[in-house]
């Protein structure tokens, strides 16, 4: 367990996740801007829609929104309220950042149960979109499950960096 910590093995193929998530969330935004920009030329220029941008850029947000979060996590931008915790001192910060990870945690693996079982259930019977497209939904449901999965591991890396720090 002390590899975790000391840029072992583990916490470099994590880190090495989340880069490759941030990478992708990265190209996911260039692509859509790409896309919604040829879409509204198309339309508005040479009155020609392409009627997959819409789906395809929504597609990509959940990319964004999902494999970005590894990111924001990371960096500690992620959304949280630290008002009272900034306050506490060292040992207790430490403390209740971990109770907190642990629900986060918790929460995560729920949710990647949950959305394993639909990612499955839409594979196994090639379920496709409602849309003149018919993309198959289990392509960005895989967005959902990469950046919840990585945001597990980066948050049991967390959670055990903060209780060395609570033992310490």
């Amino acid at each position: 367990m002390e590899n975790v910590h000391k840029g072992g093995t583990i916490r470099g193929a994590v880190m090495l996740l989340q880069k490759a998530c941030t990478a992708i969330a990265g190209v996911s935004l260039v692509v859509m801007l790409v896309i919604i920009v040829i879409g509204v030329l198309s339309r508005y220029v040479f009155n020609f829609p392409f009627y997959f941008v819409e789906e395809y850029s929504g597609y990509l947000l959940v990319a964004i929104g999902f494999l970005g979060a590894v990111s924001a996590f990371q960096k500690g931008v992620h959304i949280k309220v630290d008002t009272v915790v900034e306050r506490l001192p060292k040992r207790a910060r430490a403390g209740l950042e971990t109770i907190t990870t642990l629900i986060g945690t918790c929460i995560i693996a729920i949710l990647i149960w949950s959305g394993a079982k639909l990612f499955l259930t839409d594979f196994r019977g090639h379920v496709v979109s409602s849309t003149i497209m018919q993309t198959p939904l289990w392509i960005p449901e895989s967005f959902v499950l990469i950046g919840w999965a990585v945001l597990l591991l980066m948050l049991i890396l967390h959670m055990m960096h903060r209780v060395k720090e609570w033992k310490g």
